[in-house]
């Protein structure tokens, strides 16, 4: 059973997916919407905001990314690069067998589901600008000073 539920958190309000015993999406809402809260929903939200405040370097919650084989092939990629550390477009491109695919892997991380668990605010481009990001380029740039990511401005 598919389960959404709203919590507020420093840049308005975080949505966060459910489906049976797994994560399938966090995103930034613009509102607050009532909702059903589930034991997992309730446990991955605790564990985003000890993340934001600086107490979580890795999330435990089971996830499930939905997206095509290529998308998960990326968001799993995304998923090794470790806290504080980034990693380009083009070198995710690399990493998945598709060295001439840095456009469609950058497609692939604007359409990460769950944010923070899939740490795409961790992708720079290869001069080291901050690129885009789905939940603003304020809240990467948040996310990458909280973890001491260097990038161009």
């Amino acid at each position: 059973m598919r389960n959404e539920a709203c919590y507020p958190w420093p840049f308005g309000y975080v949505k966060i997916t459910t489906q049976g015993r797994f994560v399938t999406g966090i995103e930034r809402v613009d509102s607050y919407f009532d909702s059903k809260h589930s034991k997992l929903a309730d446990s991955a939200y605790f564990e985003v905001m000890e993340y934001l405040h600086g107490l979580r370097k890795t999330f435990t919650f089971p996830i499930k990314p939905e997206g095509t084989d290529f998308e998960r092939n990326v968001w799993k990629a995304l998923m090794k690069v470790p806290f504080g550390n980034k990693t380009s477009y083009k070198e995710l491109a690399i990493k998945v067998g598709k060295p001439d695919a840095s456009r469609a892997v950058g497609n692939a991380v604007g359409k990460n589901p769950i944010l923070l668990a899939v740490p795409c605010h961790r992708v720079l481009h290869k001069d080291g600008t901050i690129g885009g990001f789905s939940a603003g380029l304020e809240v990467k740039r948040v996310l990458l000073a909280l973890e001491g990511i260097d990038y161009k401005k």
